[in-house]
């Protein structure tokens, strides 16, 4: 049984902006880049700030990379969003110390 208090609720997708939207790529599973969905999952997994980041606002986040030009399906934004946000913390805390990069914020 999935633990449902730790999944983001996509129906907060509609937030996205048309304006936003518009810099998607395409929704055809040909363009979705497997190699930006690596690359998101390790900086989630590897980089302390932008995980905390993602977990307190995941859209916020990914429109912010996609502004930065990350290319980012909706696909791809609905499906990153969708993930058991635990998964990013639990994968984070088993991994050497040596591939992670720590957040020096102080909130």
């Amino acid at each position: 049984m999935q633990n449902t208090a730790n999944v983001y609720d996509c129906s907060l997708l509609n937030v996205i902006t048309a304006e936003s939207l518009s810099r998607c790529t395409p929704e055809t599973p040909e363009t979705m880049s497997q190699k930006t969905v690596q690359l998101m999952i390790g900086r989630l997994v590897t980089d302390e700030e932008y995980r905390l980041r993602f977990l307190s606002d995941p859209l916020g986040a990914l429109n912010r990379l996609r502004d930065q030009g990350v290319e980012l399906t909706r696909q791809e934004i609905e499906a990153l969003v969708r993930t058991d946000r635990t998964l990013w913390t639990d994968a984070a805390e088993r991994i050497d110390p040596h591939l992670q990069q720590c957040s020096l914020r102080k909130d």
